[in-house]
Formats: C-alpha cells, sequence, structure tokens
C-alpha cells in the first residue's frame, strides 16, 4: 500500500532534476550496444546492476526483496545485483532517486508508481521494454496495467503490482437498516446519511489534502463522464458538468454530515469501518487480509455510478518496473525476467505474503487460485479491477489545482461549485500553456 502526499515544490524540483538528468552522461553505461543480451564486462568481472526499491511498510516483502537479490546471484556468474531499499516515505524514494539521476548515480532499475510514471518516462530516463514483455509473456499480461506503462506506442514499465479502490462496507450494519450496498450516487448520499449516528458516520472517504485524496477522487469524476485532460494530455476538459457533479456530491455529503472531515489517518486505514466508525468506506485493495483476519461481516462494491444508466468504476495504480536508459539496460531486463517472469512463485508472493495486491499476469492469478478466489478477494477480481481506469498521472500543478478544488469542495462553503471548477481551469491550462 502507497500514500500520496506531493507537494507542489519538491515534485516541481524532483521533474527539474530528472529533466536535467536526461542530458548528463552517467558513470554507468550499458557494456554491449544489443540491449537485449547481457555481457560479462570486459575486466571479466560481473556486471554491478543497481536496483531501487521504495520502503514497504511490510517487513515481508522488504525480505522478498532482500532474500532474492542473494538467490539470483548465486543463480548466475554474469551479473552482481545490488538492491537498495530507499529509507523513508515515498516522497523520499523519489527525492533521492532523482538527484541520483541528476549526479550520474542512478540505478540500473527501479520501481515507479502509476500517478508518476509519464513525468519520469517523458524526461528520457526510461528505456523501453517491448522485446522483455513480447509474444505470450505480453499476452499474459493484465491489458490495462499495460496501458498505463505505454507511451507514446513504447512499453516503458512492467506492472508487478495492481493496487485499486473500492467500496467496503458492513453487512451487518446495513442489513439491520434494510439499506442495499449503494450502486448511483443517489443511493449513496442517502444510505449515508440514513447510516449515520452520534458514535458513527455512513460513509468515509479522504478529506486530507493530497494526492491519496485526488486517487480516490478520480473515479467519481469518470463516473459522470468527466476527466481532467483529453486523451492527447494537452487540452483542459476540467470546466464540464461531470466535475460540477462530482464536486457537488463531496460538498453534498459533508453538509449532510455524513462523512468525516476530518481524520487521524488517512482512509487507506481499513480500522475506521472495522471499529464501527462508519458504515462504508473507501479503501484499497491491500485492506483485505486485515479484513479476513478481524472476522467481521464486510462486502466490496465498485464505485457508485453517477445514475441507474450510468457505470460504475474504480482507481487502478500499483508500482512497476522501469530500466534506466542510462545504465545497464540488457543485465537490468535479465534481473526483472529472473525475479517477476520466471515462473509464478515470486510475484505470487510478493503480491499475496509481502502484503495484498492484485498480480498483473494472469498465470499467477490462476497457481493463486486458492487465494484469489476467497471472499472479498475474488470481489476484486471479478468485479471491481475489471471496471478500474489507470490512475492519472499530471504535472504537479495540476495535481495540486486539483486537489486545491475537492478541499475547496468540502470546506469552502462559501465558494460555490460552478467557481471552483472555473477558477481550477483556468490554473489547468495556465499549467498546460507553460
Amino acid at each position: 500500500m502507497r500514500t500520496k502526499n506531493w507537494s507542489k515544490t519538491s515534485m516541481a524540483a524532483i521533474l527539474g532534476m530528472m529533466i536535467v538528468s536526461s542530458g548528463c552522461s552517467s558513470t554507468s553505461t550499458s557494456s554491449t550496444s544489443d540491449t537485449s543480451k547481457p555481457a560479462e564486462s570486459s575486466s571479466g568481472n560481473p556486471v554491478v546492476v543497481k536496483a531501487w526499491y521504495h520502503q514497504y511498510g511490510e517487513k515481508e516483502a522488504v525480505d522478498f526483496l532482500n532474500n532474492w537479490t542473494a538467490d539470483f546471484n548465486k543463480s548466475q556468474s554474469k551479473i552482481k545485483l545490488e538492491t537498495t531499499i530507499v529509507a523513508g516515505g515515498v516522497a523520499d524514494y523519489y527525492s533521492k532517486l532523482s538527484t541520483a539521476f541528476a549526479s550520474g548515480a542512478g540505478p540500473d532499475f527501479f520501481e515507479m508508481d502509476a500517478s508518476d510514471f509519464s513525468k519520469y518516462v517523458s524526461s528520457g530516463i526510461a528505456a523501453p521494454l517491448d522485446d522483455l514483455i513480447a509474444g505470450d509473456v505480453r499476452k499474459d499480461f493484465n491489458e490495462k496495467a499495460l496501458a498505463g506503462n505505454t507511451y507514446n506506442g513504447k512499453l516503458y514499465g512492467m506492472p508487478f503490482i495492481i493496487d485499486a479502490i473500492g467500496l467496503y462496507y458492513d453487512k451487518d450494519v446495513l442489513k439491520a437498516a434494510n439499506i442495499q450496498p449503494p450502486k448511483t450516487w443517489d443511493e449513496l448520499r442517502d444510505a449515508a446519511k440514513k447510516l449515520t449516528t452520534p458514535e458513527r458516520k455512513g460513509f468515509t472517504l479522504s478529506p486530507i489534502r493530497g494526492g491519496y485524496e485526488n486517487y480516490e477522487f478520480w473515479p467519481f469524476l469518470w463516473a459522470a463522464g468527466g476527466n481532467v485532460l483529453d486523451e492527447s494530455g494537452k487540452k483542459s476538459t476540467y470546466d464540464s458538468d461531470a466535475t460540477r457533479k462530482a464536486l457537488q456530491l463531496y460538498r453534498d455529503l459533508a453538509k449532510d454530515g455524513s462523512i468525516y472531515t476530518t481524520l487521524q489517518t488517512d482512509s487507506w486505514d481499513i480500522n475506521y469501518l472495522l471499529s464501527g466508525k462508519t458504515a462504508m468506506q473507501l479503501s484499497g485493495i491491500w485492506a483485505t487480509p486485515t479484513i479476513e483476519k478481524s472476522g467481521k461481516n464486510i462486502g466490496l462494491v465498485p464505485y457508485p455510478a453517477v445514475d441507474a444508466q450510468g457505470k460504475q468504476t474504480s482507481t487502478l495504480g500499483g508500482w512497476n518496473m522501469v530500466v534506466s536508459s542510462k545504465g545497464h539496460q540488457a543485465e537490468a531486463k535479465e534481473a526483472i525476467r529472473w525475479f517477476w517472469l520466471e515462473g509464478t512463485d515470486r510475484m505470487g508472493q510478493f503480491n499475496t505474503i509481502g502484503g495484498f495486491h492484485l498480480a498483473p499476469r494472469k498465470s499467477v492469478l490462476d497457481a493463486k487460485k486458492d487465494i484469489y478466489s476467497k471472499p472479498i478477494y475474488k470481489d476484486w477480481v471479478d468485479t471491481v479491477v475489471p471496471l478500474g481506469r489507470k490512475d492519472l498521472s499530471l504535472p504537479p500543478e495540476i495535481v495540486t489545482a486539483t486537489n486545491d478544488a475537492v478541499q475547496d469542495a468540502l470546506f469552502s462553503m462559501d465558494r460555490s461549485i460552478d467557481t471552483i471548477v472555473k477558477d481550477t481551469d483556468k490554473k489547468v491550462k495556465e499549467t498546460l500553456a507553460k
């Protein structure tokens, strides 16, 4: 599980360093012009390949990465893999990553999350992976996950984790109130209001400023038929009735007192639902094992549709392997192949033991069907994830502007939704014009 809390200043600085770095020469250049075949260094010693990962919260995930690195090095003699788990949060990881590339000391391969993908690929840091993910290997992957790693027709990232957001609900609480899980926004408003008591909110979503709040908001925007930018990524589509409807939904829930407007931890923490502080909650696939261990009678559905004629949806996020265009490409691809494409055990273990996520390969889902076929787990596989759309990858100024709009919808009741939309659209257009 990851949380997103980028500041405008820090992200802008990171992007600046990344763009500069794409023009820098690197001390880690490929030992061969053929990037598809590993080769020993000219000295006869193994080629040193560096891999970076962010600090996973689950000890099992960190242990897997370190142990597999040792196993990989024992399995062959041409490559010496050095794995670094970057301490700190996700923002610390990206800050250190960009600094390393700017100084010419970036890793040969590294992980990148879905929402920040295009920012780094467009800087020229990433190498295409179409030769690694091809033929039957490509057919084994979730196509939506691959689409989120495609830039200008080329594949630049290999997904190894898929995350998604859905609506969890307490079956017993809803049954006692004679309420069905909401399928439309009107049903959500009505259920949230009826289920709210002095001790409990009817519904919980993220009210905390940051990227995670946007991550939860996008499916509401999409359900209404809207988006921030057009398909080219060069034109704002933010000023729309769809945006107004989505922001109005947030305002209605806040005005009704049906949601928390302050939280100690963000809504990714499923304990609000498990402790009885809420009857329904947006949260991610990562919460499933915690729910299972709790013994609570919890259900899962996709985001509600805007109306009876609309479609339900979700956000697809996750982590992807990216190979540096400045490093040992062939050797990096060989290490990635060994870790995530050779057999199903490693990817399966990482997604079901090192935290819980949806594995992006069909063969891995089949190999772990004893887990993915259990209640709630199966709902993710069969119902929620198939409706998902890739997380938006936007310039930092637009991330901030759109997040400000959600905050204003929740807290600035003196500002009309129309004014919020028009002001935000102006900021989006100004950013695109730079």
